[in-house]
């Protein structure tokens, strides 16, 4: 009985610790730390950015215990582990109605998923001994492999390709949501037409006219220079200095509002990572 108070204690503290986690991401300074470690991050849910950036904002890479154990580091005895939500699937059986071929109404049992969570430790780089496992080099803004990678995705997507009406200073590109094509200006940085790419493809995912939600203008544009940027740290490509040219305005919205952004700009950057794989040579930064 005392076990379970334990735990039940445990996973309100931690609940309240991301609720107040939440809150403190929208400041201009902790969002950016946050979209930083999302990118970095990039196998955690945004639940879990969260709480690792509230307990240790300085880290860099980390996994549990036994991961870092398994690539031959060591966490030193005496550090405190980052407490986050780990994940537990369960399969359960559920009544539903059917109605069979003679329009009779039955009641059958079906195998159904849920998942719940339970409090786990990670740790980060700095609590360990031993030598660290190498990351992919840092790719500068017009590399070679950044050209390579732009002109890879306008040859291999039809509706992405450059519009020369548009000029320096002005637009560095757009998504036309008549007719779902994306356009960005030439002769930028390989870095800059990437990040502009990956901003317009988001667009593209999130404000299309099929999209279910409507978001004003600054939501739009934040979510899409969000998940760019996101993007960008998972690749290791640092675009910060492109990267929020808007005010954030989320003060007086609800817990359930800020939420749902933060999943919503997580689950489009995890999927334009899997496209950017896909159209593109470029690795993926390991976590550790």
């Amino acid at each position: 009985m005392e076990v379970n108070s334990k735990k039940k204690e445990s996973m309100q503290e931690i609940m309240e610790r991301l609720d107040a986690g939440v809150l403190a991401v929208y400041t201009s300074e902790n969002y950016t730390n946050f979209l930083k470690m999302m990118g970095m991050f990039h196998q955690y849910s945004f639940r879990n950015v969260i709480l690792i950036l509230s307990q240790c904002p300085t880290a860099s890479r980390v996994a549990s215990f036994q991961t870092w154990k398994r690539l031959g580091c060591s966490v030193r005895k005496g550090e405190h582990g980052i407490r986050i939500l780990v994940p537990i699937p369960y399969t359960y059986q559920k009544k539903q109605k059917i109605v069979d071929d003679e329009g009779n109404a039955l009641t059958e049992t079906v195998d159904a998923k849920g998942l719940t969570f339970r409090v786990g430790c990670v740790f980060d780089a700095q609590q360990v001994d031993g030598e660290l496992p190498s990351l992919c080099h840092e790719l500068a803004d017009d590399s070679e492999t950044l050209k390579k990678a732009v002109a890879r995705i306008i040859d291999e997507n039809d509706d992405i390709s450059y519009d020369d009406s548009l000029r320096e200073g002005g637009a560095n590109g757009y998504y036309r949501v008549d007719t779902k094509e994306i356009r960005i200006r030439p002769h930028m940085t390989a870095m800059q037409s990437l990040k502009t790419l990956l901003h317009e493809k988001s667009h593209s995912m999130l404000h299309n006219a099929e999209a279910e939600t409507r978001f004003s203008r600054e939501e739009a544009e934040v979510q899409a220079e969000s998940c760019a940027y996101v993007v960008c740290q998972a690749f290791g490509l640092d675009s910060s200095d492109y990267s929020f040219p808007y005010i954030i305005g989320w003060q007086g919205k609800d817990m359930d509002m800020l939420r749902a952004s933060l999943s919503v700009i997580e689950k489009t950057a995890k999927e334009l990572m899997g496209w950017l794989c896909q159209h593109t040579d470029l690795t993926l930064e390991a976590a550790v």
